[in-house]
């Protein structure tokens, strides 16, 4: 008796040491927004501040004062028909992690996950020694089946992956304990109901429930049955109906659903700040649906008619690929990121293999496993849940690119109840297995959920087959660069130093890297330009299929090499080709496709993505960038374009041939700016410097933005124009303007010359001092009327244009001393010759496939 006391005081002791432990690093741990915790996150503080699942102005500015990483980026919503909007996630989680947080704040959502971690490994030591394993194998198994897995690292987050484990652990455990304990029938009753709440919070957990209500069916226990299944609905019904008769919804992802990175409802886009009375348009939305499929993304409800559409369109063979990446995938694969799973399984065949061989052939198979169904059932919940993810869901089988291993393996748990007596020697395999492919990922949870790619750069990931069907939602890349007009171009592995984002497609690398290459339509080819990173040669070597290129490259002359794409590695929709870069040092790679191969200017390192506001395109640099210029020979340009600074005055110093440029640029106002530039035969590089370095957004608390970015300079209308005059030239000519940004070459019939602008362009004039000048031309709109805007130095004026007729146009100008910049504006646009079908009369000189987009057709131009 005092052995049998002592030996319980040690498990009990045991279990204490590891829940101080696991309740010590969620306090300690720092909390982040990963994949959906902004929505998860403010619904858990709506819950306790204002006991309610909407989303309101207050909210907002809850979550804008609790500032961690870009909360609330990636919130999701459902906008109801009476403008109000909802969460769009299921709120079970919410609702029970709220007396927590509540409690402990924001750090006791983590403990929340920790408590039900602890559960898990509770119960699977309970569940184990049951099964007549000693004490402390049954411990260390549980120990490590839970923790040596990728489930140990989702504690971390602000996400119901644990909760969803616990409630299916819970489940199973209760409901075998029933089974095996005669007369525990109030066990089998809570096991129901929480089927029913792991259901609520994902669909497909009800699967596993399903074996279990048929056996009792099939052992004609009815009334047990019903009992069952009535007890399983009540939570479905209770949140369902609780979240319907609030918004009207039938589904926690149905409706008006959006997800928004920016521009949040009650957000002003102009301030930043929350107003009370504004309602922003549904946002940035990013193709956020229903989460699974047969749900009608406008009405929430279940839709017979999708449910035989999806069935129709599952592609079987992508199925049978998921199941076979399922299990050894680099990404998602169940052996390397859940071995004790992959050893549960193992040991259910094996012992279901010997008791076939030992079975007399007379023996029916069928009713020996039914009169001990426990385990068969369980199994049969897995296959089914894991056939719903790999054929049903298969477009997205394991959680994205923000997914550590698969974090919809939310079946996990059950592997455990497949186990019957521990075996040793099989059992050792596995953990090996563990040690090498999970603990580098369990040892630092943080970080490698911040990089979810960083360890499948690592031994012995790169050896583990990649999920070349599954490529878009792999985690090749944070952040992921955009897709070109033909390509999309990934980053899979280095065997050197993990290449650099520097935007606008533009890579450093180092060593050996490996890319994949996802194209498009009838593309056979990808283009790079490379340049050394550190005014230094190097030597590249790029490897596809059967093509070779080898190089030397250096900082001034950067080099272009098209690589051909007829031979693709995977023959899916789309077919990927892969592609080696190999480097004696740091360089610099831009991916361009059709669309950017041929433009003069090309945005190399430095400079985040385009975006367009008011159908005005601009780019944001860093404190340092660069471009990368091309000409077919050298000759004399100019560069310009409009420049204004991030929220303090700064000094860009351009660099270009060994010259150095110095402008002033403010924050109120774009300046123009206008710089020589020599071109050599081929590549020019441009280096754009803000001594005074760049600044984050997110810095700054007026802002109230998520915003990381570090910037200095926001840049818009880049272009390569004629040289601009000398001093002695303007003498010799008088006043001298001269076509820049906008404008096609000069045309001719019948002696008479004019040209064609798009909807916007810039006449740069130049004066020796400064003057009062008029400006005359002849214009005629393309098409159909539209209005001219004429901006110079504090000079605005509108001309009505129509087309066919030209319209004589006179106007005061005001000259400074140098040069002035007219800009000529089309608010309604140009039109794009190919896309019409008859032009007949509208235009002189018309060839075919032209397609030049057109506004205004300007003639005579003349300033006195």
């Amino acid at each position: 008796m005092t052995e049998k006391i002592n030996r319980s005081l040690i498990i009990f002791t045991v279990f204490i040491v590891l829940l101080s432990i696991l309740l010590f690093f969620s306090i300690v741990s720092p909390v982040h927004r990963w994949g959906d915790a902004s929505t998860y996150y403010m619904q858990i503080s709506s819950i306790v501040n204002d006991h309610d699942i909407q989303y309101q102005p207050i909210d907002l500015q809850r979550a804008l004062q609790t500032k961690f990483d870009d909360l609330p980026a990636g919130l999701i919503l459902i906008r109801t028909a009476t403008g109000t909007y909802f969460y769009g996630k299921e709120f079970s989680y919410a609702l029970f992690t709220a007396p927590f947080f509540a409690l402990l704040g924001i750090q006791g959502i983590l403990v929340f996950n920790a408590l039900m971690f602890w559960s898990m490994i509770l119960m699977g030591f309970w569940y184990l020694r049951e099964k007549g394993n000693s004490d402390i194998v049954a411990f260390g198994t549980s120990f490590i089946f839970f923790t040596v897995s990728t489930a140990f690292v989702y504690i971390f987050w602000v996400h119901p992956e644990i909760y969803n484990m616990f409630l299916l652990t819970l489940a199973l455990f209760l409901w075998i304990h029933s089974i095996e304990k005669p007369g525990s029938e109030k066990f089998l009753l809570c096991s129901a109901f929480i089927f029913g709440l792991a259901t609520v919070s994902r669909i497909p957990n009800g699967l596993l429930f399903l074996p279990f209500l048929f056996y009792e069916f099939y052992s004609r226990r009815f009334k047990r049955a019903l009992s069952l299944f009535i007890l399983f609905l009540i939570p479905l019904l209770l949140f369902y109906g609780y979240f319907f008769s609030v918004s009207g919804v039938a589904s926690f992802y149905g409706g008006n659903q959006s997800g928004y990175s920016s521009n949040y409802p009650f957000m002003s886009s102009s301030s930043g700040e929350v107003n009370n009375s504004l309602i922003i348009h549904d946002g940035d939305q990013s193709g956020y649906s229903s989460n699974y499929p047969f749900i009608s993304s406008s009405s929430g409800e279940v839709n017979n008619s999708l449910i035989m559409g999806h069935l129709q369109s599952i592609n079987y063979l992508n199925g049978l690929y998921n199941g076979f990446y399922f299990f050894f995938g680099r990404f998602t694969g169940l052996i390397w990121y859940y071995p004790l799973a992959a050893f549960a399984l193992t040991s259910f065949l094996i012992v279901g293999i010997i008791s076939k061989m030992r079975r007399r052939k007379n023996d029916n198979p069928f009713l020996e496993v039914m009169e001990n169904p426990t385990h068969y059932l369980v199994f049969v919940g897995i296959i089914l849940n894991i056939l719903f993810f790999i054929f049903l869901n298969g477009n997205n089988y394991f959680g994205g690119q923000h997914a550590v291993g698969n974090r919809y393996f939310w079946v996990y748990p059950a592997f455990l109840f497949l186990i019957r007596r521990v075996n040793l020697k099989l059992i050792i395999p596995f953990i090996l297995i563990a040690l090498v492919t999970v603990v580098p990922i369990i040892s630092d949870p943080v970080s490698n959920s911040q990089s979810p790619q960083r360890h499948t750069f690592i031994p012995p990931y790169p050896l583990f087959p990649f999920e070349y069907n599954q490529v878009r939602n792999l985690p090749l890349w944070s952040p992921q660069p955009p897709a070109l007009q033909d390509i999309s171009f990934l980053y899979k592995d280095s065997e050197g130093g993990i290449p650099r984002y520097l935007g606008s497609n533009t890579y450093s690398i180092s060593g050996t890297s490996h890319w994949i290459v996802q194209k498009y339509g009838t593309i056979d080819h990808v283009t790079m330009i490379f340049r050394d990173a550190r005014k230094e040669a190097s030597n590249v070597l790029v490897i596809s299929g059967n093509y070779t290129k080898t190089m030397e490259i250096n900082f001034t002359n950067p080099v272009k090499i098209t690589i051909p794409l007829q031979q693709p590695e995977y023959y899916g929709n789309p077919p990927l080709n892969e592609i080696s870069v190999r480097t004696t040092s740091e360089i610099i790679m831009t991916v361009v496709s059709d669309e950017t191969e041929n433009q003069v200017i090309l945005y190399s390192g430095g400079w985040y993505d385009e975006e367009k506001n008011n159908n005005q395109s601009f780019r944001w640099m860093t404190d340092q960038s660069t471009l990368v210029v091309y000409s077919d020979y050298e000759q004399n340009k100019s560069i310009q374009f409009d420049a204004i600074s991030f929220s303090r005055p700064n000094h860009l110093n351009l660099q270009v041939d060994g010259n150095n440029y110095i402008y002033d640029i403010n924050p109120e106002n774009y300046s123009t700016i206008t710089s020589p530039l020599h071109l050599h035969a081929g590549y020019t590089i441009v280096q754009y410097n803000v001594p005074e370095g760049c600044i984050s957004p997110s810095d700054n608390s007026g802002l109230n933005t998520g915003d990381t970015r570090c910037l200095s300079l926001n840049v818009r209308n880049m272009s390569l124009i004629e040289p601009l005059p000398s001093k002695n030239e303007s003498e010799k000519h008088g006043i001298l303007y001269w076509y820049s940004y906008g404008w096609f070459e000069e045309e001719k019939d019948n002696n008479q010359s004019w040209r064609w602008m798009t909807d916007q362009s810039t006449l740069v004039v130049y004066s020796d001092y400064e003057q009062n000048k008029t400006i005359q031309f002849d214009g005629s709109s393309f098409g159909y009327p539209r209005d001219l805007t004429l901006r110079g130095d504090g000079y605005y004026q509108v001309f009505r244009l129509y087309p066919k007729n030209y319209t004589s146009i006179t106007s005061p100008i005001h000259l400074k001393a140098g040069y002035t910049f007219l800009q000529f504006d089309v608010p309604a646009g140009c039109t794009r010759l190919s896309d019409v079908s008859d032009i007949t009369g509208l235009i002189i000189g018309w060839k075919t496939g032209d397609t030049r987009c057109l506004s205004i057709r300007v003639r005579n131009m003349t300033i006195s």
